[in-house]
């Protein structure tokens, strides 16, 4: 069988590329808008690039994110917008055509490196109180930086967020080969481009920021389990860490895993939610899934969050907002959040919660009754002892 190169991953665009680059641009729809409309300096940080067209014309992220920040900027009425998209490509060839497809593009500055390295040096050099949008989609596993969770404690002062393809299932096949398992080799082979050049345990271990992960190499779950390792070590550095499962329908196996990261909870609930509405627009919904990859009902498995509502005499009441963050969490974005709080309105409605609201009065003097934290407003929430 031929090998497959880098240079030949971008002939084509294929289905798989064809969804993340969607996914990303969802995102970075609102995203940006949000964004651009306050922020004095933005920086937009494509990791693993490629050449920002696949030989058949289609763009590839940096063309997407180019139009979308063009398209952002021209809405906006911030006239103090400095904007900077940042594209590294390791591969001599591949950067000599991203170089070429941005040349009439001052704004955008490409870096022929790997991101590993070049990362640091970039978040370094970003002006004070930037806000800072890294994209990482990586070839399987190869040259995704093992810092992450370090790298940005010197610049507390940027407002940085974080969005990662991570090709857990690659993963878990190079865990396995670290192992010695050979069953994986041929694959490797002959996708040149995925096996990471500098493989080893102690590089492993970095990247997950555990040792533990051999203990579940020969678990039915071990593909989940990594997972949850590597979102566990971004927590370090991230209040907030959405792991969403992107499935493969035909082999009914998760594809890649797209982890977002981010210290700011309306940011976190903002790719949840408009991710999800979306995506269920798709056929089929590719995030039908847990975080186990199992197929669920929303309507079922939203009746979950009461069990992370805690009981109104033991324990402090949760907000709103941080409720639907660790329901995501704990069971990926598997509902909307207006889903979340029609069963909210439910149970409140039957008195199996007590909610308090802040304002809890309007200015004539009836009871408050809003459903969302906008403006100031908080939502506190408890479950009734008499449940039990």
């Amino acid at each position: 069988m031929t090998k497959r190169s880098a240079i030949d991953f971008f002939k084509e665009k294929r289905g798989w590329s064809e969804i993340k680059d969607n996914l990303l641009s969802w995102y970075l729809t609102p995203y940006l808008s949000k964004v651009l409309s306050t922020a004095k300096h933005f920086y937009l940080i494509d990791g693993f690039s490629g050449p920002g067209f696949f030989e058949d014309f289609k763009k590839g992220s940096p063309m997407i994110e180019k139009d979308l920040i063009v398209k952002s900027v021209a809405s906006s009425k911030n006239k103090f917008l400095d904007f900077n998209l940042i594209c590294v490509e390791a591969n001599k060839e591949l950067f000599k055509r991203l170089v070429e497809n941005f040349k009439q593009d001052n704004w955008v500055k490409c870096i022929k490196g790997n991101i590993e390295e070049e990362l640091p040096k970039i978040i370094e050099n970003c002006k004070p109180n930037s806000f800072v949008f890294i994209y990482l989609d990586p070839f399987g596993i190869n040259g995704l930086p093992n810092n992450l969770d370090t790298l940005f404690y010197k610049r507390k002062d940027l407002k940085i967020e974080l969005l990662i393809n991570f090709n857990s299932s690659g993963c878990y096949r190079e865990c396995m080969r670290l192992l010695g398992d050979t069953s994986f080799d041929e694959y490797f082979e002959l996708n040149s481009y995925i096996s990471d050049p500098q493989k080893s345990i102690e590089r492993m271990n970095l990247l997950l920021g555990t040792k533990d992960w051999n203990k579940y190499a020969n678990s039915s779950k071990a593909e989940y389990l990594i997972s949850l390792e590597f979102c566990k070590k971004l927590k370090r550095n991230f209040k907030y860490v959405l792991n969403m499962p992107v499935k493969d329908i035909k082999t009914d196996q998760i594809k890649y895993r797209m982890i977002h990261c981010s210290n700011n909870l309306g940011g976190t609930l903002l790719m949840a939610d408009n991710m999800y509405k979306k995506i269920n627009t798709t056929k089929p919904s590719l995030f039908s899934t847990d975080l186990e990859g199992n197929i669920i009902d929303p309507t079922t498995i939203v009746l979950g969050i009461m069990d992370l509502i805690p009981l109104s005499t033991k324990e402090k009441p949760i907000r709103l907002s941080h409720l639907i963050l660790n329901f995501y969490e704990k069971h990926g974005i598997v509902c909307s959040t207006n889903q979340i709080i029609d069963f909210l309105k439910k149970m409140e409605k039957e008195n199996r919660i007590v909610v308090l609201r802040h304002p809890d009065r309007k200015k004539g003097g009836t009871a408050t009754t809003f459903w969302n934290e906008k403006n100031d407003h908080i939502i506190l929430l408890s479950k009734k002892v008499d449940l039990l």
